[in-house]
């Protein structure tokens, strides 16, 4: 005969009896996969790179027309004025640049099937733009035949009111079909 009492359909059963909760709730695999990262990339530095090598190429033939034609712009002193400013233009411009890649290295793009996120860190300061999947409305990418070339374009996402833009992004037409997935899965769910 048995060892273990038998329970009326009445009475509680002990916690023995008791099915487990991970049996009565539903495990959290639904909720990881639909927060499953589908691509996690970072924007290519190379034509920021490119464009503080045309900056310093062409404050240098600037730099070298203006001094060996210094009777074009009137003199020494004259020719000593435009040298300055030229420099000055392109040391402010490789400045910007240089902030520009300094975001750019520090700057992550993450699509989920939840969530379109750009993230940077500068300093101290961390800024996250992040669109819910639901309301994308559009995405467009845009790449010129240089970009093409290299392998790099710029995504736009629109949201209706605005939007997020992933700047230089590596293997766009990856990140464009991970976006059309996403859009695609939203509305077959009824999202």
């Amino acid at each position: 005969m048995s060892s273990q009492p038998q329970i009326e359909d009445d009475a509680e059963p002990t916690a023995e009896q008791q099915p487990s909760e991970q049996a009565e709730q539903p495990t959290e695999e639904p909720d990881r996969q639909s927060t499953e990262t589908l691509v996690e990339t970072k924007p290519t530095v190379r034509p920021t790179l490119v464009w503080m090598a045309i900056t310093v190429a062409l404050a240098a033939a600037i730099g070298g027309y203006v001094a060996t034609n210094q009777s074009a712009f009137g003199g020494p002193e004259t020719t000593r004025v435009v040298l300055q400013v030229v420099g000055v233009v392109a040391l402010l411009s490789l400045i910007r640049l240089t902030i520009k890649l300094f975001v750019l290295t520090r700057t992550t793009y993450r699509i989920t099937s939840d969530s379109i996120t750009r993230e940077y860190t500068l300093l101290l300061r961390t800024r996250q733009q992040q669109v819910p999947s639901g309301m994308v409305r559009s995405s467009e990418l845009r790449q010129s035949r240089v970009q093409k070339l290299l392998g790099y374009g710029t995504m736009e996402i629109n949201r209706g009111l605005g939007g997020i833009t992933l700047e230089n992004v590596p293997q766009p037409a990856e990140v464009r079909d991970a976006l059309t997935a996403i859009t695609e899965q939203q509305s077959r769910s009824g999202v």
